[in-house]
This record gives structure tokens, C-alpha cells and sequence, in this order.
């Protein structure tokens, strides 16, 4: 019989993450649908990780509609997505690439252009960064994908 090992302890590792309830409710749940053998492959060093992980709430979306933009004014710097929980007083990408909130230099170390919306940051003719992108809401997403173009930082 195919499918009784790996798939249903992958699908109730996915369904105890989504519904935040424990693998083995998920594991009896799926049984009630169809025979599997879960024992089998919940053994040894995958039966002990598929017991002690714990997922814990899935994260919210970082960024939350409107979007605000944030970029250095100077040239070629990339446009970035800036997280509902900063202030706007400070602004710091949503992709956090300078990873620390606070420090001598801050995130930017010169002027900065704050922006309110997708089509201000999109009207200002700068790459997206592409990390940014993948963390804002879906329509933006959608507005970014087809109006601009997007760059990953290096």
C-alpha cells in the first residue's frame, strides 16, 4: 500500500503546525480517512524531533497594508519594505538586513526617503529588494511583481 509512511507524518506535521495542536491528534485524525502506518516512520532520531517540536504560533505577515517604503537617497540604493511594529521616526527594512534595531550607525547612515504606499516607492523608479517583497501581503506583492523590477542585496 502506498503512501502510509511518509506522507501522513509529513501531512500531520503540516496540520499540527497550521492548527497548532499536537502531531499525534493529527496523526489520529488522519487515521480516521485512511489506514497508515505512522510507527514506521516515527522511529529513532524522527520520532524524537517529530515528538519535541514544538511549532509554536505560525508567524504573522511582517509587513501589513498600507506598506511604507524606505530607501537612502543615494543612488542605486534599494527601495525596502518597512515592518508595521517600527517607527516611523526610525524606519528599518523589513528584511532587517543590518539585523539589530539599535547601534552607532543605525540602519541608515544618511538621509533617507520614507514613502507611504507601493506606487510612491514604485513611482520613485528604484529596484525592490526581493526579500522585502516576499514579506509584504499578496496584493502588494502582485503590484510590485508586475510594475517594478527587484533586487536581492549582496
Amino acid at each position: 500500500m502506498a503512501g502510509v509512511h511518509r506522507a501522513p507524518v509529513a501531512a500531520a506535521l503540516i496540520l499540527a503546525a497550521v492548527r497548532q495542536l499536537p502531531v499525534d491528534r493529527m496523526l489520529q485524525h488522519i487515521q480516521k480517512w485512511r489506514a497508515i502506518e505512522p510507527h514506521k516512520m516515527i522511529q529513532g532520531d524522527v520520532g524524537a524531533w517529530v515528538y519535541t517540536a514544538n511549532v509554536g504560533p505560525l508567524p504573522g505577515l511582517q509587513v501589513k497594508v498600507p506598506v511604507p517604503f524606505v530607501t537612502a537617497k543615494a543612488d542605486g540604493s534599494l527601495m525596502h519594505a518597512v515592518p508595521h511594529d517600527w517607527d516611523p521616526n526610525s524606519p528599518a527594512p523589513a528584511c532587517r538586513w543590518r539585523q539589530s534595531k539599535a547601534g552607532s550607525r543605525g540602519f541608515y547612515s544618511g538621509n533617507i526617503e520614507y514613502v507611504d504606499d507601493v506606487f510612491a516607492a514604485i513611482a520613485y523608479n528604484r529596484p525592490i529588494c526581493t526579500t522585502c517583497a516576499l514579506l509584504c501581503p499578496p496584493g502588494v506583492q502582485q503590484v510590485i511583481w508586475e510594475n517594478s523590477t527587484t533586487r536581492s542585496r549582496r
